[in-house]
């Protein structure tokens, strides 16, 4: 991940991760004043288990369970142990806070409620926004950034797919609509250049110190 930010990257970042957050409100409003987005309800009504190819529903599956707490929670302890011989304590505690995207997200749900599609559906699952796409791209979005400062491209590719696809996994087992997802990954995003600009002031805070 970037270290100690300049003045103009860190307004770029915060006004980005605004921008997100706006994105996830205004998208909020349009499912529940105009309706679904377009084509939404036909996806829906097209995917989801016994409809898609068995392997590809298989493999959905996999990467949701990356987003569940039984695996997230392990996944993220022995990871940030993993690196805490090599990196900077503040990463690993980037890292950690990190995954707390899938807890924001769970409080938004609660507070927001399902969208209304879902309801008309009689699904009882899902809501606004995905608390696995916002962990998915917060949590990897952070490994890719780490692997992207160490020269790891592969790496990074790797990081940022799986992220993606924890959270595209929802869709085709029809845990979420397509809109939830989205907000899921604007919400972790933005936490994502949130923690990044709090590791960041931490280190300026940190070099400041050391020159006295």
């Amino acid at each position: 991940m970037p270290g100690i930010l300049d003045d103009r990257s860190r307004r770029a970042l915060g006004l980005t991760a605004a921008g997100l957050i706006a994105f996830l409100a205004l998208q909020w409003l349009y499912v529940n004043e105009v309706g679904a987005l377009p084509g939404e309800r036909a996806l829906f009504e097209r995917v989801g288990p016994g409809q898609l190819w068995a392997p590809l529903t298989n493999l959905a599956q996999i990467f949701a369970n990356i987003g569940l707490p039984i695996v997230a929670v392990p996944l993220v302890l022995t990871i940030g142990a993993i690196l805490r011989t090599r990196v900077a304590l503040d990463t690993v505690i980037g890292l950690l806070a990190t995954s707390a995207a899938g807890l924001a997200a769970y409080a938004l749900k609660h507070l927001l409620g399902p969208s209304p599609l879902l309801v008309e559906l009689g699904r009882t699952e899902g809501g606004y926004p995905s608390g696995h796409a916002a962990f998915g791209a917060a949590f990897f979005g952070f490994l890719a950034l780490l692997a992207l400062e160490r020269d790891q491209r592969d790496l990074a590719v790797v990081a940022a797919v799986v992220g993606l696809l924890v959270g595209l996994a929802q869709v085709f087992l029809q845990a979420h609509l397509v809109s939830e997802v989205l907000a899921g990954y604007a919400l972790g995003l933005a936490w994502l250049m949130l923690v990044v600009l709090a590791v960041s002031s931490n280190r300026s805070s940190t070099a400041a110190e050391m020159r006295g």
